[in-house]
C-alpha cells in the first residue's frame, strides 16, 4: 500500500504541474503577431551619457503625444514621452519590437502625471531597437482600444487535445493506484468490471469538460482583456 501511496502522489503532482505549467507555458502563450509599426523618427542626439532618438507618434496619438525619446543609458532602453500639458492621467500601450521587426512584448503604461507635459521615464526590454504607441485613455476619457494579443487556434488545439489525453490517462493511473490500495482480494474485480471502468470514464470525460471550460474562460481573458504586463515603475 506505501509503494502505491507514492505513486499516487507522484501522479496527482505530475498531473498537476502538466495543466498549471507545461502545457500552459508551451500552447497558451499570447501571440501579437506582426503588429505595424509607426512613429517617424525625427533626430538623433549623442549626449554623453549615451544615444537617443526622438520620434513623432502617428497622427490618432499626435494631439495627446507630442513626442517620445528612446535612449540608452549604461546598456539599458529607456522611453520617455512629452505630452500634452494639459494632461492629467494618461493610459496607453508600447508594442517593443526588436531590429527584424517583431514584436518583443507589449507593455502597458497608466500614469497619474507628474510633471506637467512628461510621462516618467519608463525602462524597455534590453532587445528594443523601435517601440510603437498607442493611446487608451486620456484624463478619463477613453481614445482606443489598445492592443490585444490572443492565441492561435492551432496551439489552442494541441492544447486541448494533450490535456484530454493527460486527463484520461490520469484519471485512468489513478483508479489503477486506488484499486490496488484499497480494493485488497478484490482488485481483480475491479479491474475487469464493465460498470466500474464506465464510472471511471465518465468522470474522466468530466474532467476533460471541466478542463474545456476553464480553458475556454481563460483564453477569453487572455485574448480579449489582457494587453500586456503593466509597466508603471518609476525610476
Amino acid at each position: 500500500m506505501v509503494v502505491w501511496s507514492i505513486v499516487l502522489a507522484v501522479l496527482v503532482a505530475a498531473f498537476v504541474l502538466i495543466h498549471v505549467l507545461v502545457l500552459p507555458k508551451a500552447f497558451l502563450r499570447t501571440d501579437f503577431g506582426r503588429l505595424p509599426v509607426t512613429g517617424r523618427g525625427v533626430k538623433s542626439v549623442d549626449g554623453e551619457s549615451g544615444p537617443s532618438m526622438v520620434y513623432e507618434p502617428d497622427i490618432k496619438a499626435a494631439k495627446y503625444i507630442k513626442q517620445y525619446v528612446l535612449s540608452e543609458r549604461g546598456g539599458k532602453k529607456f522611453l520617455l514621452c512629452k505630452i500634452d500639458e494639459k494632461i492629467k492621467y494618461i493610459d496607453f500601450d508600447i508594442a517593443v519590437f526588436d531590429r527584424d521587426g517583431n514584436t518583443v512584448k507589449i507593455l502597458n503604461v497608466k500614469e497619474i502625471i507628474s510633471r506637467q507635459g512628461f510621462t516618467e521615464v519608463c525602462e524597455l526590454p534590453e532587445e528594443t531597437s523601435f517601440v510603437t504607441l498607442s493611446l487608451n485613455e486620456v484624463n478619463g476619457q477613453k481614445k482606443g482600444r489598445g492592443l490585444h494579443g490572443e492565441i492561435s487556434p492551432k496551439n489552442l488545439a494541441w492544447y486541448l487535445s494533450l490535456s484530454a489525453v493527460a486527463d484520461l490517462l490520469g484519471v485512468v493511473f489513478a483508479k489503477i493506484c486506488l484499486t490496488q490500495m484499497f480494493g485488497g482480494i478484490y482488485s481483480e474485480s475491479f479491474f475487469i468490471s464493465g460498470k466500474d471502468w464506465l464510472y471511471t470514464f465518465l468522470i474522466a470525460a468530466g474532467a476533460v469538460a471541466f478542463n474545456l471550460l476553464t480553458a475556454s474562460i481563460y483564453v477569453l481573458w487572455k485574448s480579449g482583456k489582457f494587453k500586456g504586463e503593466d509597466k508603471n515603475a518609476k525610476l
